[in-house]
């Protein structure tokens, strides 16, 4: 499968280094589950400018994590630059983010 960047949420599964997301986004929540997560798994979003704004890590197999956000978490365009495994669902409002 992968990233689809054209509903909301976004719906990522393939980390990348460079930006996923170029525009502005004000992120509401984000989800990482999925039935293949494994213990010591990562994942890790960034903006564009490399400044850290989700890290999630597990210590037990399908251990699911969200995180919600109010007010809106800005990023100035998103990285995916750690998805251990499983899928992280990016929730978000206003403008539609642009690849």
């Amino acid at each position: 499968m992968a990233n689809n960047l054209t509903n909301n949420p976004l719906r990522l599964d393939a980390a990348a280094a460079a930006a996923i997301i170029s525009s502005p986004i004000q992120i509401t929540s984000v989800v990482w589950a999925g039935g293949a997560i494994a213990a010591a798994d990562t994942v890790v979003l960034t903006d564009k400018n490399g400044i850290k704004k989700v890290e999630f890590g597990t210590s037990t197999a399908d251990d699911s994590k969200q995180q919600t956000f109010n007010p809106p978490l800005y990023s100035d365009g998103l990285i995916a630059l750690t998805i251990g495994h499983g899928e992280v669902l990016v929730y978000w409002t206003g403008r539609q983010p642009t690849a």
